[in-house]
């Protein structure tokens, strides 16, 4: 499951709970060719590793306090955040990449 993040608390409350696990991030943009053709693949790369990371996706122009943060300048991005603090960057919309993006920083 992607939860899509509406405000930084909203970010914040979602870090909390995520006890550990690593948090995948897809800073998007609804008006982003690429981002739609990439967000079914996230989608269900989420259902597998359903339990082992947390899926969100943030709309940059809803939270530009929180693109700002993250310093995304292009779309897609895709963040793994370990411990709170960014662990990983794949910027583009490769469904290989960003499966392989995903195997390799959710250990």
């Amino acid at each position: 499951m992607v939860l899509e993040i509406e405000s930084t608390a909203h970010y914040t409350e979602v870090v909390t709970q995520a006890a550990g696990l690593p948090i995948v991030i897809d800073f998007f943009a609804t008006w982003c060719g690429p981002c739609v053709m990439i967000k079914p693949i996230f989608e269900t790369i989420s259902h597998e590793y359903e339990g082992k990371a947390v899926f969100i996706k943030i709309d940059v122009d809803k939270c530009e306090e929180l693109s700002a943060q993250f310093g995304i300048q292009a779309m897609p991005t895709f963040i793994v955040v370990k411990g709170g603090a960014p662990a990983a960057t794949m910027k583009g919309a490769n469904p290989e990449g960003l499966k392989k993006f995903v195997a390799d920083n959710t250990k």
